[in-house]
C-alpha cells in the first residue's frame, strides 16, 4: 500500500506511473475480477477529477487577488503563467469562476465537476444580460445539490431545444445593375452586343435572377437605348446645322457705275 505522501508527490510531478494498476495477480480472470479493476482505476481517475474542479477555483481566486495587488504588473504575471502552461484564456475562466456569485452562493452544495461551474457562470452572466437575473436565482435554488448534472440545468431552461422562431426561406430582392456611366462608342457595338449574349446566359443559368432596366429622364429605358444606339448603321450627322441660315447684305468696294 503506497502512503498518501507517495501519491501526492506522483500528483504534483504530474506522474501517473504507478498510480494505476491492471495487475491481475491474485485476482480471477472472471467478469468479476476485471470489474473489480476497472472500477479501481476509474474511482481514482474520477477522484482526481472532481478534486481538480477546486484546485481550478483557487487559482481563479489568487489570480483576482493579484489583479487588485499587482495593478499594471498582473499582465506580466499572466505572460509568465503563460510561459508554464496555464494559457491565459485558462486564466480568465478561473477567474471568471471565482468572481461568479452563483459559485460563491451555493459553493458547499455545487458538483464537483469544474464544467459545470464553467456553464453555470456563463449561463449566469447572460441571463443577467437579459435581465433575468431574478429567474436565474429562483431556479439555482431548486436545482442546485451535490448529484445535479449539467442536463438539469439544460432542460430546466430548455437550453438544447431547436428554436421556433421561424425562418425567412427568402431573401429580400437586391440588385446588381450595369452602370452606363461611361460613353458608349459606335465602335463599341461587338463589346455591348457580346455583354447582353452575356447577360441573358446568365440570367437563364440563374432562374432567381432577371434583368431590371432603369428609366432615364425622358422615361425610355436606358439599357434598350443603349442596344439601339450601337445597332444603328446610320450615323447622325452633328456637323450639319439644322438652324436655317439668314442672308445678310455684303458690301463693296468697287465704284458703282451709273
Amino acid at each position: 500500500m503506497k502512503s498518501n505522501k507517495v501519491e501526492i508527490t506522483k500528483i504534483i510531478e504530474a506522474d501517473a506511473k504507478g498510480l494505476y494498476s491492471t495487475s491481475m495477480m491474485k485476482m480471477p480472470t472472471t467478469v468479476k475480477g476485471f470489474k473489480q479493476v476497472v472500477m479501481q482505476n476509474f474511482k481514482l481517475a474520477d477522484g482526481f477529477e472532481k478534486l481538480s474542479g477546486v484546485g481550478f477555483y483557487e487559482i481563479g481566486k489568487a489570480l483576482l487577488k493579484a489583479k487588485e495587488e499587482l495593478k499594471h504588473d498582473f499582465g506580466n504575471l499572466k505572460k509568465e503563467l503563460a510561459k508554464e502552461g496555464l494559457h491565459e484564456k485558462k486564466q480568465e475562466r478561473y477567474m471568471m469562476v471565482a468572481n461568479s456569485d452563483v459559485v460563491k452562493d451555493y459553493y458547499n452544495k455545487l458538483p464537483p465537476e469544474f464544467t459545470t461551474w464553467l456553464k453555470l457562470t456563463q449561463l449566469q452572466n447572460k441571463m443577467i444580460s437579459q435581465n433575468k437575473s431574478d429567474q436565474f436565482d429562483d431556479s439555482m435554488k431548486q436545482l442546485i445539490n451535490p448529484k445535479m448534472v449539467w442536463k438539469d440545468v439544460s432542460d430546466h431552461f430548455k437550453l438544447n431545444v431547436p428554436s421556433t422562431k421561424k425562418r425567412r426561406d427568402h431573401y429580400e430582392t437586391h440588385y446588381i445593375s450595369v452602370d452606363w456611366s461611361k460613353k458608349v462608342h459606335k465602335k463599341d457595338k461587338k463589346l455591348v452586343m457580346q455583354l447582353e449574349k452575356d447577360l441573358k446566359q446568365l440570367l437563364k443559368k440563374y432562374k432567381f435572377a432577371t434583368l431590371k432596366r432603369t428609366t432615364n429622364a425622358s422615361g425610355g429605358y436606358v439599357y434598350d437605348q443603349v442596344i439601339d444606339f450601337v445597332k444603328d448603321k446610320v450615323l447622325e450627322d452633328d456637323t450639319v446645322s439644322t438652324t436655317k441660315k439668314v442672308k445678310r447684305p455684303t458690301y463693296s468696294n468697287k465704284k458703282r457705275s451709273y
